[in-house]
């Protein structure tokens, strides 16, 4: 019922091997069959490439829906040094949390999804850190000696938040989606092993998990959705995320290889990545409030991140006092109906957003979805926020590196005119 071809590797590398590089996983009947291949001589590597493609021929490659939730604690915005501290006035702190297993044998982690980053950190069971002495107590802790595919490649890396940063070595061990049957990969994890305080107690999950392209200083090694790649476990090069809303009865979710045509609700626009971004961000053509253009993107400087880390829009203080002269939002709401919609125009495409996704509405009046922050960059970048993402399905294609736009798919139906093209 499950047939692995692997005869032309020798069984001492394919059962004790050390160092692994590549890890095929088929599940087939209800039965696991799982190829650990590693350092095989340059005369094999035909024979694996062999391996890897009956495999895929008997069924690796599919899509995986993973349900995520988005509770009201600190967003990474809050945390992650480059993306700054969070402002008054802004939603309740969120980020998308969701399951994952690590190692052999598998364990479970609930951990943040974050488009805005690259990099799997999970505390270490040997922390010395102030930030995951917590988590090593009551064993929600990464502990690479434990699992019998970890390799520790011999690195170091950092990650560096707002609140302090997170060191260890750099382990490359085998990532599973969810918490069942999801595909796996080998990639690269930074185990945590000093950590200081704030990071992972503030988040309440036991990591985060970057989906970005690549990490700025390893590269795709420790970028898990390449590692998916290269794996050859997906249907497709790509990743959707769709954001649920208010009113909705199912949950929001992430579907790994490929998208859902059920929560799209319309065609999908594709905008090219940024050239030498490693992140999803795209060129920004200009701010439109009620089909003008704002002027708060000059000299076509400026950057969107899709992050699911800010559930806030973010940009310069500049830019945020020029977008609240153009609504003249009163914050008292007497003008609130009046209100015009506010666009985010890339390439050709602009998409919309109507006040109830700008401004917040309470008994104490009105005031604006927005975060004012500087980084300092030479090009302007802005991160979209969580009704952005809510409002508009996005589908991440590695291999063509764009990023896929369209109406998103609600018990509501979003206004046709939410996408326009000039």
């Amino acid at each position: 019922r499950c047939t692995l071809i692997a005869a032309c590797i020798p069984a001492h590398q394919r059962w004790d091997s050390i160092s692994t590089v590549s890890a095929y996983r088929i599940d087939y009947l209800a039965m696991r069959c799982t190829l650990i291949a590693a350092s095989v001589a340059a005369t094999e590597d035909f024979c694996l490439l062999q391996v890897a493609a009956k495999l895929r021929l008997r069924g690796v490659g599919d899509t995986f829906t993973i349900p995520i939730e988005r509770p009201d604690r600190q967003s990474l915005l809050q945390l992650t040094e480059v993306r700054g501290p969070a402002a008054t006035g802004a939603q309740p702190k969120q980020h998308f949390e969701g399951q994952i297993r690590v190692g052999t044998p598998q364990r479970l982690f609930t951990v943040a999804f974050d488009t805005g980053g690259s990099t799997l950190v999970l505390p270490s069971m040997q922390c010395e850190g102030s930030g995951c002495t917590e988590k090593a107590a009551n064993a929600h802790a990464y502990n690479s000696e434990h699992s019998d595919s970890a390799v520790a490649d011999g690195t170091t890396a950092t990650v560096k938040f707002g609140y302090g940063e997170v060191t260890g070595p750099v382990v490359h061990d085998v990532v599973c989606l969810g918490a069942g049957q999801g595909p796996c990969a080998n990639t690269g994890i930074l185990e945590g092993k000093n950590v200081d305080k704030g990071i992972f107690s503030a988040l309440e999950t036991d990591g985060i998990m970057g989906l970005g392209l690549r990490d700025p200083n390893q590269g795709t090694k420790m970028a898990y959705v390449a590692s998916l790649v290269q794996s050859r476990s997906l249907k497709n090069a790509q990743f959707a995320i769709w954001v649920a809303d208010e009113e909705d009865e199912d949950k929001s979710e992430i579907t790994f290889g490929g998208f859902s045509d059920k929560r799209l609700g319309g065609t999908l626009g594709w905008h090219p990545v940024a050239p030498g971004s490693d992140n999803w961000q795209v060129a920004l053509s200009s701010i439109r409030i009620d089909g003008s253009a704002s002027g708060a993107c000059p000299s076509n400087k400026c950057l969107v991140t899709f992050d699911t880390g800010t559930p806030e829009f973010t940009a310069s203080p500049d830019v945020i006092a020029a977008i609240k002269v153009k609504l003249n939002l009163d914050e008292s709401c007497e003008n609130y109906d009046t209100l015009p919609t506010m666009g985010f125009q890339l390439g050709r495409y602009v998409y919309n957003l109507g006040k109830e996704q700008y401004v917040k509405r309470t008994e104490r009046g009105c005031h604006l979805k927005m975060v004012a922050h500087d980084a300092g960059e030479e090009h302007r970048i802005y991160s979209v926020g969580d009704d952005f993402l809510s409002r508009f399905y996005t589908v991440y294609d590695w291999t063509s590196q764009t990023v896929g736009l369209g109406l998103a798919a609600h018990k509501n139906a979003a206004p046709t005119d939410a996408i326009e093209m000039l």
